[in-house]
């Protein structure tokens, strides 16, 4: 194993922090699809006024389909509700606290117009819009100065309500002071930011509740190179690929000796870097779709890098192809057990199949058990266990035998095995009404497993 054992030490460099606060935050899944809200939330832990960019992004291509700059008061709480519209979706919030643009009482509706993949048959309806994922990413911290006090305007009082949004919008206007310089009155102090998702159902009477990844010492903060990164709103900056280019991965245990270690990692550029600590070898976790208790299971598999490495004709590692109208599919391999140890046997396969076998072609991925399809996703695989039953786990695979395409490979030569993925599992139990005519359907979420498989000189 290559790297330095010991302490763990994630000095300017990028890391997913355990305890899951960071400056950074990557949630999984979001969908108004089956009669679905998505309630997100992100809460400052410090007392500083943070600048925030909030990026909304499809599924299955990660296009973005809303971005604004989000500006939180000391200790604040942002909460947006994403809802279905006729042809699309749109957010809405009750929240105070300051964004640019504001956010009108009645929403803003999610858009299409970055929908402009070359390949043939691609959709680029507003459908689209209607489930995917999302980032948060701090920008820098607010401060005031004698002739421009954008963080006093964005704290709020005693009310609960910012002291003067408008001065923060005024500022990335036409003449305003961050329109010419965005990194004026902000200054470094990163991290301490949370966040969560709920999926929820109303009509179904379930929910299901995820904490978002939290990535921490994600920029490398040099005044001679123009950070901190505070850009206008609207703009596909800061992203995943403007992490610093170095990472740092804690490996719980790895082979025959199991020894805990760090492994840390040089890289070309900060998109191999953010990569790196979300790369896994395999994904586990549960289903249950028995019948008698109206049971059904949902995996979500997301790629939050995978944008950066297809969009190019010639993909970079780790993933191998280019988004077509059926998606951009890499091969994976799937292992099912009963509770009882019993293995699947037959073919193990999706349904429907993706071109070239199992695979999976989006950037959020989701997969159902027994055809129970828990979220309604239009971007859904079926899998069959018919031959071990309706309970057990199932083991999904980036890397085997086979195909070891799936790799990445830093400067000191560690080579990391697999894809960079988070996700969740929901699960859901549908028993109808009681005799008083009261929902007794319940759910909940689990998060995955994950596993790990890193090679280098000192393996």
């Amino acid at each position: 194993m290559a790297g330095s054992a010991g302490m763990l030490n994630t000095a300017q460099a990028v890391n997913v922090n355990p305890d899951g606060l960071g400056e950074v935050l990557l949630y999984p899944y979001y969908s108004v699809r089956n009669n679905q809200d998505t309630l997100v939330t992100v809460t400052n832990t410090t007392a500083d006024v943070k600048a925030v960019k909030v990026r909304f992004l499809d599924g299955q291509n990660t296009k973005e389909v809303l971005d604004f700059n989000l500006y939180l008061s000391p200790f604040d709480v942002w909460t947006g509700v994403v809802t279905a519209t006729e042809n699309g979706a749109r957010l809405t919030t009750p929240d105070n606290s300051c964004t640019v643009p504001a956010i009108p009482e009645d929403g803003v509706e999610f858009r299409n117009f970055e929908f402009d993949e070359p390949a043939e048959g691609v959709d680029t309806s507003l459908d689209r819009t209607r489930e995917g994922h999302l980032e948060i990413i701090e920008m820098g911290v607010v401060t005031d100065s004698p002739s421009f006090a954008p963080a006093m305007a964005a704290t709020h009082n005693g009310d609960g309500v910012p002291n003067d949004c408008s001065v923060l919008e005024q500022a990335w206007s036409g003449g305003g002071v961050w329109r010419g310089d965005g990194n004026v009155n902000i200054e470094l102090n990163p991290g301490g930011l949370f966040g969560h998702g709920l999926v929820m159902n109303v009509s179904q009477g379930a929910a299901y509740a995820y904490q978002a990844t939290a990535l921490d010492n994600f920029f490398f903060f040099d005044p001679d190179f123009g950070f901190p990164f505070h850009t206008d709103p609207g703009t596909l900056l800061p992203g995943l690929q403007t992490a610093d280019t170095v990472s740092t991965v804690f490996v719980s245990q790895q082979g025959a000796t199991n020894v805990p270690t760090v492994v840390n990692s040089t890289w070309v550029n900060g998109l191999d870097a953010t990569s790196s600590v979300l790369m896994h070898n395999a994904v586990m976790n549960y289903f249950v779709t028995n019948e008698s208790i109206g049971a059904g299971t949902d995996w979500v598999i997301t790629f939050p890098t995978k944008r950066f490495h297809i969009q190019t004709a010639i993909p970079t590692p780790p993933f191998t192809e280019t988004f077509t109208a059926d998606g951009a599919c890499e091969p994976v391999g799937l292992a099912i057990w009963n509770r009882e140890e019993r293995a699947q046997t037959g073919g193990l396969d999706f349904s429907p199949q993706p071109p070239g076998g199992n695979a999976l072609c989006w950037e959020t991925n989701v997969i159902t058990f027994n055809n129970s399809s828990v979220l309604g996703s239009a971007l859904e695989l079926n899998v069959d266990t018919s031959s071990v039953g309706p309970d057990g786990w199932m083991r999904l695979s980036f890397v085997n035998s086979i195909d070891d395409d799936h790799q990445l490979a830093s400067l000191e030569g560690n080579t990391f095995f697999g894809l960079p993925a988070i996700g969740f599992a929901t699960q859901e139990y549908v028993n109808g009404v009681d005799q008083a005519g009261v929902l007794i359907n319940y759910g909940g979420m689990f998060d995955h497993a994950f596993s790990r498989q890193i090679s280098g000189s000192g393996t």
